[in-house]
């Protein structure tokens, strides 16, 4: 799977997580997530909170397989630490 690909796909799936209420006695599910520095929430049936649950499990595996590829990206093909092999000419005579 390419960068591109994850991206569009991530474009697709929901943000957020899955919360709770209670509301006289009854739970009910909310889907919730920040947009412009807001919490939003939704109600969501209990006929679609498997599939929510299910779309934001693979957002969070694509959000991390993206982020490995970032990594793998900048990772240098070199050494980080720095060499200290140092070559020099030595001259060895009697007048020093």
């Amino acid at each position: 799977m390419t960068r591109a690909e994850i991206e569009r796909e991530l474009e697709l799936l929901p943000k957020g997580s899955i919360g709770f209420k209670r509301i006289n006695r009854k739970d009910y599910t909310y889907h919730r997530w920040y947009e412009n520095g807001k919490r939003k929430e939704k109600y969501v049936s209990p006929d679609a909170v498997e599939k929510l649950r299910i779309d934001l499990r693979k957002r969070k595996e694509l959000e991390n397989l993206l982020k490995e590829m970032q990594l793998s990206e900048k990772t240098p093909s070199y050494s980080p630490y720095p060499s200290y092999e140092f070559h020099s000419a030595v001259t060895i005579s009697n007048a020093l």
